[in-house]
Formats: C-alpha cells, structure tokens, sequence
C-alpha cells in the first residue's frame, strides 16, 4: 500500500493559487462573465474534461460520470486535476474514477484504489484547496 497524501499536496503547492477577485458589484463569476463576456476566456482551463475523459476512459467504470467539471473554472485547477489523476493510475493501473465536479464552489473528486492507501482522502484534500467562493453561485 502506498500513501499519496504528500505528493498531492506537493502538486497542488506548485500553483500560485489565490482566490479570484471580482469587481464588489460581482458576488460570484457567473453574474461577472454574463456582463463581461469578453472575460470568460479568464476562466476556461488549457485542458478540458473532454479531454480528460479520453485520457482516462480506461479508468472510469460504467455508469459513472467521469470528469464533469465544467467551466468557468480556476484554469490551474484542470492541471491539479490532471497531474494527481497521472499519479494515481501511474501507481495503480486499475485506479477508478468515479466522478470529479465542481460542487459549491469546490472540487470534487471521488474515486477508489486497492494500492493507494489514503486514495479516499483525495476528496477531502480538493475540497480543501480547490474552493474558491466566487464559483458559488
């Protein structure tokens, strides 16, 4: 059984992540976008959940969702996302991916492991890190 609990938090310390700032008239980003549309390409990732879904196809069991993240989004969020999921399937090939989402202005991930001890636990460290207040909306 191996731990990730470290590298994970190593991935996401990677980022300059801050919160997002919107004008005090813009209680969350969706009210923002709608009247500055010019600003939504702030909030698209480089990476898709499309994209990651491909990727990963292998890796998500019947019936479940997958990646269903959606924009907008904190753009470095996708590449936390993507660089974590590389470190699960490269240390169990038979990771599972159940579901990853925004929910309430927090990304959640839910997925299982035999070998990654601690993998139940990744759930509650993106609650954690991957919130932002202005995606509540």
């Amino acid at each position: 059984m191996e731990q990730i609990r470290e590298r994970v938090l190593g991935i996401i310390e990677k980022y300059n992540l801050k919160p997002i700032e919107l004008p005090k008239e813009h209680k969350d980003v969706y009210s923002f976008i709608n009247e500055n549309q010019e600003r939504e390409k702030d909030f698209k990732p480089e990476i898709s959940d499309n994209e990651l879904g491909v990727k990963y196809a292998r890796h998500i069991p019947r019936g479940w969702y997958g990646f269903d993240i959606g924009i907008p989004i904190v753009p470095d969020w996708m590449k936390i996302i993507s660089e974590i999921t590389e470190l699960c399937v490269s240390i169990d090939p038979k990771f599972e991916i159940r579901q990853v989402k925004l929910k309430y202005g927090r990304i959640c991930y839910y997925a299982s492991s035999f070998i990654i001890e601690d993998a139940d636990e990744l759930d509650d460290i993106l609650n954690d890190k991957l919130y932002d207040k202005a995606l509540v909306y």
